[in-house]
Formats: C-alpha cells, structure tokens, sequence
C-alpha cells in the first residue's frame, strides 16, 4: 500500500469532472433552465456526486485509477471519518449553494476563501507525507494497493512501494495514545 500525490488526484477529478458535468449540464441546456437554477443544479449536483467518497471510499475517477481513501496507516476508514473528510472538502460547495439560494450579498466571499483554503489544502497532497489537510483533519489517506498476482503459487508484488513517512508526535498526541 503507498499514499497517491498531487497529480494522480488531480488526474482523478478530471476524470470525475469528464463524467458529472455532461450529466449535470445536459438537462440544464435541454430543459433552458436559469443561470442561477443551473449553478444550483451544479452545486448540489457536485455534492450529490462527491458522496461516492463517503459511501465507496472513492469517486469513480478515484476508483478507475485504483485508489481507495483509507485511514492514514491504511486501515478501513469508518463511515464518520470519511464523512468528516468529505464535509471538510466540500465546505465551499455549501457555502456556494447557500449563496445562490439566498442571494444574500455579504455571503458572495464566503464561497471563494472556503475554495482557497481547500486549493491550497489540497497542494499539501505534494509533500512527502501525501496528504491534504482534509485529509490531516480526518486522519485518511488516499492509497493505493499494489495487485498481487499468483506465479507458480506464490503471491508476487509488482513494484516495490515507497516506504510511509512518519510523522513526529508531540507530547500532547503521545498522552491521548496512551
């Protein structure tokens, strides 16, 4: 099992992007909905289809690539985890959709520094630890788990994974271990 970086996710959600948008904007053309109607449609839409994440560990991009969102030393993530995960990334499609709905003028910038923070939460995906602070915040990863394969009945890896890093622990985090 290794931890996925930056541009296999970004690969992810363009693969995401290429299936949701055809399904979400099609009938918004075929039906001459509003902009305002078509940008709920999307917002809500978006996060109608991000729920795979909570529900199948991972958005079908996520899934054709062969990744999967896990705790962050692999194990299965429970239901509330990668709820916390998925609400923490998507804060600014509900700040989005809550402006459209209401229209109300002093929450336009809401939306754009929610998106900012997750942007460059999301750059975090290039260090060595290859996690995004949502990904931090819920203590998951996004994996992936090397195929075994049978050859003359033994089970061989292919590749070689890079090793996890570590991360320090501080005094507080050592004492709820305990």
């Amino acid at each position: 099992m290794y931890r996925v970086g930056f541009w296999f996710r970004v690969l992810a959600l363009l693969i995401d992007l290429a299936i949701f948008l055809p399904l979400a904007i099609v009938p918004c053309l075929l039906f001459g909905a509003s902009a305002q109607l078509t940008n709920l449609v999307l917002l809500c839409g978006w996060l109608l289809y991000s729920t795979f994440e909570k529900f199948s560990v991972g958005t079908p991009g996520k899934q054709l690539l062969g990744m999967e969102i896990a705790n962050a030393n692999g194990s299965e993530a429970s239901f509330w985890t990668l709820s916390l995960r998925w609400s923490s990334k998507q804060m600014p499609i509900f700040f989005g959709a809550v402006y459209v709905l209401t229209q109300y003028p002093l929450l336009y910038p809401l939306p754009g520094l929610a998106n900012s923070l997750v942007c460059v939460g999301c750059l975090y995906a290039s260090t060595e630890f290859r996690q995004t602070w949502h990904d931090e915040w819920a203590h998951t990863a996004v994996i992936r788990r090397p195929k075994a394969s049978k050859r003359r009945g033994f089970a061989v890896m292919h590749g070689t994974p890079p090793p996890l890093p570590v991360r320090a622990m501080d005094e507080g985090e050592r004492g709820r271990l305990k």
